[in-house]
């Protein structure tokens, strides 16, 4: 390649406005800070939201094993009013 003054000017314009070390190292510095301020936002949000689908779930099964005790159902019998129809080997030939 042959050097010519508009090629020149476009390797020197590019050049300048290529970010000095001050400028890459505050940008970082901002990702750094952005990201530390994110993730003591949201840990604290995902924890506490796990504590609360916890404590829900655990108040769901206690509700509803107390409601199935106080109407008298254990767990195998989750039907009522259904007829139990028995056939012996003599009524299926």
């Amino acid at each position: 390649m042959h050097s010519t003054p508009g090629t020149s000017r476009r390797v020197v314009s590019w050049a300048v406005n290529q970010p000095g070390w001050v400028a890459r190292a505050a940008s970082v510095a901002a990702l750094l800070v952005l990201s530390v301020v994110v993730l003591l936002l949201v840990i604290p949000a995902l924890i506490v939201g796990a504590l609360v689908f916890l404590l829900l779930s655990l108040y769901a099964a206690i509700w509803f094993r107390i409601a199935a005790w106080r109407a008298g159902h254990g767990r195998e019998s989750g039907r009522e009013n259904v007829r139990v129809i028995g056939r012996d080997d003599q009524q299926r030939r």
